[in-house]
């Protein structure tokens, strides 16, 4: 019996002081071990408290890295993305013809916003489909003469008259 308020109480003479000191020498040993053993786990507890703030942080720095990599990654994907169209409209560009290529650069003239950012983009598309227009007004001729701008009479026979 270890000794509380109450148990001491019900004392009353130096017989019964001797076996509750008794009692107490011999429950000590089991007392002071359960002490250390409460002392140690509460410093085990104290240190894996440690160590899992320390793995939050390294887990919250990990996903901003993780973000920032994820980011980069997406703007290399829409980049590729938009490479990967560019490239599919020229390829479509060699396969349609004269009057298609016209009309896909009047839909693209049409949806793109004017505005001082899209000026040079309007400019290169108007370009295009002057010269694309050109070609359509000029024949498609295997032979290699030289061409003129657009004063050339065409040729009957042997003989072709130009206009200086």
């Amino acid at each position: 019996m270890i000794a509380t308020p109450q148990s001491l109480d019900t004392i009353r003479n130096s017989a019964e002081v001797k076996k509750l000191l008794a009692e107490i020498d011999e429950a000590e040993p089991l007392v002071k071990e359960y002490c250390q053993r409460l002392a140690d786990e509460m410093l085990e507890r104290r240190n894996l408290q440690k160590l899992f703030d320390d793995m939050i942080v390294n887990v919250r720095a990990t996903v901003d890295l993780h973000e920032r990599m994820l980011k980069e990654v997406r703007r290399k994907e829409e980049r590729a993305r938009n490479d990967l169209a560019e490239v599919r409209f020229c390829l479509e560009g060699h396969k349609m013809g004269i009057v298609e290529k016209i009309a896909e650069i009047e839909r693209e003239i049409a949806r793109t916003q004017k505005n001082k950012a899209t000026e040079y983009h309007l400019g290169l598309l108007k370009a295009k489909l002057a010269k694309y227009r050109q070609q359509l007004l000029e024949p498609a001729g295997g032979k290699g003469g030289a061409k003129g701008d657009g004063f050339d009479v065409m040729k009957s026979g042997d003989a072709r008259v130009a206009m200086v």
